[in-house]
């Protein structure tokens, strides 16, 4: 479930590890990853897709597009 509050936060629950996870909409993709990071089980592959993108996934979903991460991202990018 998704509530906004003034447009700028967001609260879902976690498709991989059920939890609530709560963040700003503003900022990169790479700053909403870091701060949902441990609101997220510890070794969830929720914690590398951005908060704003992963709120409106499956399970399914949701693991797929980390796997792509995985596969994508380079050291380089760290």
């Amino acid at each position: 479930m998704t509530v906004s509050f003034g447009g700028q936060r967001h609260q879902f629950q976690c498709p991989l590890c059920d939890l609530s996870i709560a963040g700003s909409r503003g900022g990169t993709p790479r700053a909403r990853i870091r701060a949902a990071w441990d609101l997220h089980l510890e070794g969830c592959d929720g914690r590398i897709v951005d908060p704003i993108r992963l709120r409106a996934m499956t399970r399914d979903a949701a693991r797929e597009e980390a796997e792509r991460l995985r596969e994508t991202e380079s050291p380089a990018d760290d």
